[in-house]
């Protein structure tokens, strides 16, 4: 009777675990820092700007309110960050130029924006689902305050900031943080806890119930594109690719489209119906056929997540922690403790309090 082959014993090395604790306590403290930076120039620069020029933050979704809130976050919040992770050691990726997914193609790289399709949409609607749930359908999804009426000159000049912010400035400063400053300090401690950490914390920050399930999956993508590269350019045209889709694209169709016919139809009345429908056909027919190529590009990311699904790959590191230790590593200190525990009280706990209001 033949016997199977024994599966080889994977060795880990001795790690100090107190500077491994230490890694991942800079991590936590920096990010807690930058919410709370963010967070008080924000509310100085509005008290400012609200005596400089008064109702100037009336609308979250102008462009004043934009410009005002990203100079808090990019001018005062992500420099502080920066610094903070500056004071720890680095140990950035390294891939050898013929080593799988080092230099990804164009071909290799419109693969991986479509494996993030059903990420993208599947994470929306549970975020969707688990948002009604906490609330009882009474929480609102903050994204949606930030849409305005890209039609008129006020409405346009507004749209084209928030692009600018969703397409440019929020890409390059999250992938520089999220991905460079905090891969190149915990990869040495093992690329599967370093991925993971910068998908959670990445999702955590956003405080949104309705970002929260499909930023983790984005995240584990752009984290493992930038281990296997070590070069952020490619993460930073990928997370502003599906940003333009996700965040322009689809709301300038829908903003643009007239359905207004549809507005306090009595559909009791059949006659009345059909015209409203006739009026708005042409609407319907863009909404349509833009949802049908959402669902065709979801199926085809999803096929290809399971087909290639192999191809993705881990390397073991320098200081890899054995996986008894990555947790209680991980969680074992101060600032993660806090940041952690200050962001998911904030994302969930938002719901559950608009559920009681």
């Amino acid at each position: 009777m033949a016997v199977a082959p024994a599966k080889p014993v994977r060795f880990f090395p001795a790690v100090n675990l107190r500077d491994a604790r230490k890694a991942f306590n800079r991590v936590g403290w920096a990010l807690f820092a930058f919410l709370i930076a963010t967070g008080v120039a924000a509310r100085i620069i509005g008290i400012i700007a609200r005596q400089i020029s008064p109702g100037i933050t009336d609308s979250s979704g102008s462009a004043a309110s934009l410009l005002l809130a990203s100079l808090a976050q990019y001018g005062v919040g992500v420099p502080l960050c920066l610094l903070l992770f500056r004071l720890a050691p680095q140990y950035p990726p390294q891939p050898r130029p013929d080593e799988p997914d080092a230099r990804p193609g164009i071909k290799r790289w419109l693969m991986l924006f479509l494996m993030g399709f059903p990420i993208m949409y599947g994470g929306s609607i549970i975020g969707q689902l688990v948002s009604n749930l906490l609330s009882m359908g009474k929480y609102s999804n903050v994204l949606d305050d930030l849409s305005g009426d890209a039609g008129g000159t006020t409405g346009a000049v507004d749209f084209a900031v928030q692009s600018l912010v969703v397409v440019i400035l929020a890409p390059c400063f999250e992938e520089l943080i999220f991905r460079k400053m905090l891969i190149d300090r915990l990869r040495i401690y093992g690329e599967k806890i370093a991925i993971f950490t910068s998908a959670l914390l990445f999702c955590l920050m956003h405080t949104n119930t309705y970002q929260t399930f499909y930023t983790f999956g984005w995240g584990l993508i752009w984290a493992y594109i930038y281990t296997r590269t070590g070069r952020l350019r490619y993460n930073i045209a990928l997370h502003s690719s599906a940003n333009l889709v996700g965040g322009v694209i689809g709301p300038l169709i829908l903003m643009n489209l007239d359905t207004s016919a549809l507005d306090n139809v009595d559909w009791n009345d059949s006659q009345a119906a059909v015209e409203a429908l006739a009026r708005s056909a042409p609407a319907l027919a863009v909404i349509g056929v833009y949802l049908l190529a959402i669902i065709g590009l979801a199926i085809t990311g999803l096929v290809l997540l399971i087909a290639k699904r192999k191809e993705f790959f881990i390397k073991q590191s320098e200081l890899e922690l054995a996986p008894r230790n990555r947790v209680r590593v991980m969680l074992g200190n101060p600032g993660m403790i806090v940041f952690v525990t200050l962001t998911v009280l904030a994302t969930f706990g938002a719901p559950v309090i608009a559920a009681f209001s």
